[in-house]
This record gives C-alpha cells, sequence and structure tokens, in this order.
C-alpha cells in the first residue's frame, strides 16, 4: 500500500476532529426565576435539535467520538439562564445570560 493513499483519510480525520472515544456527555440548564428556555443543542450529529423545556433541566448521552458538544439555551420571557456541559462527569464549559442564549461548548473531547 501507498502512504499516499492515507493522505486523503488523514486530511479529513484532522479537518473534521474525528475522535475514535465515547464520552458520557450531560447537559444543564438552570435559572433563578425562568421557568421555561428554548434550547439547541447537539447529540451525535452535526444538527441541532431543538426543544422548549422546563426548567431545570438535564439530559445525558454517550457520544460517538464526537469532537465538539454544545448546547445553547434562551429564557422564555427573559431573566437569567445557566448552562453547563459535563464530560465524563467533569464540568467542561458553564456560562450564564440575562435576556439572551447562553451557549456551552466543549472542544475536542
Amino acid at each position: 500500500m501507498q502512504w499516499f493513499r492515507l493522505i486523503p483519510v488523514l486530511a479529513f480525520l484532522w479537518i473534521t476532529g474525528c475522535n475514535i472515544e465515547d464520552r458520557e456527555i450531560e447537559y444543564h440548564v438552570t435559572s433563578d426565576r425562568v421557568h421555561e428556555a428554548r434550547i439547541w443543542y447537539r447529540e451525535n450529529t452535526e444538527d441541532f435539535i431543538v426543544a422548549s423545556v422546563t426548567l431545570p433541566w438535564t439530559h445525558s448521552f454517550t457520544s460517538d467520538g464526537a469532537s465538539k458538544v454544545e448546547i445553547m439555551a434562551e429564557p422564555i420571557g427573559g431573566g437569567t439562564i445557566t448552562v453547563k456541559t459535563y464530560v465524563d462527569g467533569g464540568l467542561c464549559s458553564e456560562k450564564t445570560s440575562i435576556d439572551v442564549a447562553a451557549e456551552a461548548i466543549c472542544w475536542d473531547l
């Protein structure tokens, strides 16, 4: 096998950030005074899952080797909102916003 045939495969893996390890992911959305939020989050695809949820809200899943996980939440009716992303039980990202969407992204899992 000629090594140069691997170049497209290696380029794809580098560009997409492909990671072969599965990780336990958990999203948390909370607020001190808001009871509902609109959320956008990724599971194991590039597409966002969109939902309106009652707070506090949590969601967990096993990643399939993704290099990035992401959640955004916007308070319905305004107020303070906090989003957290945990990877394998450890806090990876946390953001708090007032009256606008907060986003928590974890890269290079």
